[in-house]
């Protein structure tokens, strides 16, 4: 189980690094592949590419990030200066 959650981690950082947000990972889009030993993540259907990177999002405390609802892709990018 472990190893399980260690390989989700490393999906969502790959599909970070390229600054995608999944915007809908649940069990459902998670599938297990080559015996039950690979994970892979999938439904990239309402998934949205992020001005910045996803990590970066997460560390701006300034306000330059403005909450709407769920639409965290949103972002002033003037701050990025």
């Amino acid at each position: 189980m472990l190893d399980m959650f260690v390989q989700l981690c490393l999906a969502m950082k790959h599909v970070h690094d390229r600054k995608i947000l999944h915007r809908d990972l649940k069990g459902q889009n998670v599938f297990l592949a080559a015996g039950g030993k690979l994970l892979k993540v999938g439904d990239f259907g309402v998934a949205k590419v992020s001005p910045i990177s996803p990590y970066r999002l997460l560390c701006l405390a300034d306000g330059a990030v403005k909450a709407r609802g769920s639409r965290a892709w949103d972002v002033d990018t003037q701050s990025e200066e």
